[in-house]
């Protein structure tokens, strides 16, 4: 009985124990944790801050092709530095050569009519042909001895015929002679007139309408093969600026649409690098054009690791922000009037990169008070 009766209370004695140590425990203060990275200390006692992003000075170009297909050869390497016109990649373009060939035999087809059209036209202009004429005259002196000879023939035959030693059929025959041979001279002249004539203007009309159409058909076949040559051009996508290939998202093999939301090629000129800082809609009535400014590199906001930038331009729209920083104090809906400034100088050890974030602190110029700096600034 004696030891049932200690054992609750030892029980309540080592409940009471541990319910003193765990209040004891929990009213311990905790530390706060280190953060990951200090932050950038303010090296102005008024300042505008805001997210910056590096870019290219030329901005970022997405380098697209003008016609869709298959790429054959990818030419650009990521961090080339290429210049205006230099080759970045191709597309297949056999369907296109082959195309080409047959443009330019239609072209050399056209040009043969031409040619033919052009000596018919010569050949009309030419008439009459010098040598014909001498023949044409010398049939015709035929013709006019033959008719003589027909009708000395028919007066003979109506001298016999009165005197009864011919018959009535003989001088029908040699009247029907004469008039044959009448007829023939009349040809044969006729013939001389319209050699001794020349060309016929309605003939030389046609001929010299047909030499315009071949011309025309020639200048249709030339530009079909100057339009094919272009898209064979086409197929070649070249470097639009001087600059570095930033990213090259296509491969050997793979297929371009015009459709497509991804870049093959993005490229831009990072000599120098700029800064684009998105200021608050808040902050941008206060930002005035040429103020000075730094900015720190993320994980990077010692005195010594600032990188000094100098202004540049505005982006004179206010847009909805896009560039988010991750702050629990940032507002998604919010707008941001874009200012660019220029690095002119690194810290040595560091290296920005584009697209990567920096945090941009920009002296409030309007302010009353006198600009304090704690880092040395551009002038």
């Amino acid at each position: 009985m004696r030891v049932a009766t200690l054992v609750l209370p030892l029980i309540a004695l080592s409940g009471l124990g541990v319910a003193a140590w765990t209040v004891n425990d929990l009213s311990k203060k905790v530390p706060d944790p280190s953060p990951v990275y200090l932050p950038a200390a303010k090296p102005f006692v008024h300042s505008l801050s805001g997210a910056g992003l590096v870019e290219p000075s030329s901005e970022v170009v997405d380098v697209a092709s003008e016609l869709s297909g298959v790429v054959a050869e990818v030419v650009a390497r990521h961090g080339m530095k290429v210049k205006r016109g230099d080759v970045l990649f191709r597309l297949d373009d056999r369907h296109l050569k082959s195309e080409l060939a047959k443009a330019e035999a239609a072209v050399a087809a056209a040009q043969s009519s031409v040619a033919a059209a052009m000596a018919a036209l010569a050949r009309q202009k030419a008439e009459p042909r010098p040598e014909s004429l001498p023949a044409l005259r010398a049939h015709v002196l035929e013709v006019e001895r033959q008719l003589a000879d027909d009708r000395d023939r028919l007066d003979r035959e109506k001298l016999l015929l009165k005197s009864g030693a011919a018959r009535d059929r003989d001088t029908k025959a040699a009247e029907f002679a004469v008039a044959v041979r009448e007829a023939q001279l009349a040809k044969a002249r006729a013939e001389l007139m319209l050699a001794e004539a020349g060309a016929w203007a309605p003939d030389v009309l046609v001929a010299q309408t047909s030499v315009d159409a071949a011309r025309a058909a020639v200048a249709v076949a030339q530009s079909n093969s100057e339009a094919l040559k272009v898209d064979l051009d086409r197929l070649v996508v070249r470097a639009p600026i001087e600059g570095d290939v930033l990213q090259v998202n296509i491969r050997a093999g793979e297929g371009v649409t015009l459709s497509s939301t991804i870049a093959p090629i993005v490229m831009g000129d990072t000599n120098p690098l700029h800064i684009r800082v998105d200021l608050d809609e808040n902050d941008a009535s206060r930002f005035v054009p040429g103020a000075p400014g730094v900015a720190f590199l993320r994980g990077h906001q010692a005195k010594d690791e600032a990188l000094r930038i100098k202004f540049v331009r505005i982006d004179p729209y206010v847009i909805p922000k896009r560039a988010l920083t991750g702050s629990v104090f940032e507002r998604v809906d919010t707008r941001v009037l874009q200012v660019i400034y220029e690095i002119v100088e690194v810290p040595k050890g560091l290296t920005p990169w584009c697209g990567q974030q920096v945090e941009v602190f920009i002296e409030d110029v309007a302010a009353p008070t006198s600009r304090v700096s704690v880092i040395p600034l551009p002038k």
